[in-house]
């Protein structure tokens, strides 16, 4: 990389989300299967069978795609960490459909953006009880219940 660039990791937020998404990384990765496990157990139900295998309808439900969208990043991230040495120096989620400009967040391995991903950063992060991805999913899930109630 030239020197003085920077690099960012640009998550997917709600509307990316499509029945057999993570459903190769789950299969070819145990990284991936660890967060997809991580996450059925914390959530109380398979995310992974949602993401894999829809319906398309549940999987459009906000209390579903939060967590499956997040579970789905996650996944693609912990694959990306365990293989390569590329790390960001920035990172963030669409929020309404657009990206937000940077907040600004302790430490130089983290940016984020919208007060929405907070736990998605400190996921990316590995901070916290949020290393493997089970309470980010716990929270994304319970956020998306209260939002999609409005």
């Amino acid at each position: 990389m030239q020197q003085g660039t920077k690099t960012a990791f640009v998550f997917p937020g709600q509307g990316a989300q499509h029945a057999g998404m993570g459903k190769d990384v789950y299969k070819k990765y145990p990284e991936a299967r660890e967060v997809f496990e991580k996450a059925d157990e914390a959530l109380g139900f398979s995310i992974s069978s949602l993401c894999f295998e829809g319906p398309e309808k549940a999987l459009k439900l906000t209390e579903n795609t939060q967590p499956a969208v997040l579970t789905t990043s996650i996944a693609l991230l912990r694959v990306l960490q365990a293989r390569t040495e590329l790390r960001p120096d920035l990172s963030c989620r669409p929020q309404s459909g657009r990206i937000q400009r940077p907040g600004m967040f302790p430490g130089p391995e983290i940016r984020g953006c919208g007060p929405g991903g907070a736990y998605a950063r400190k996921v990316h992060a590995g901070s916290g009880s949020c290393r493997n991805g089970d309470d980010g999913s716990r929270h994304e899930d319970q956020r998306s219940k209260s939002t999609g109630a409005l």
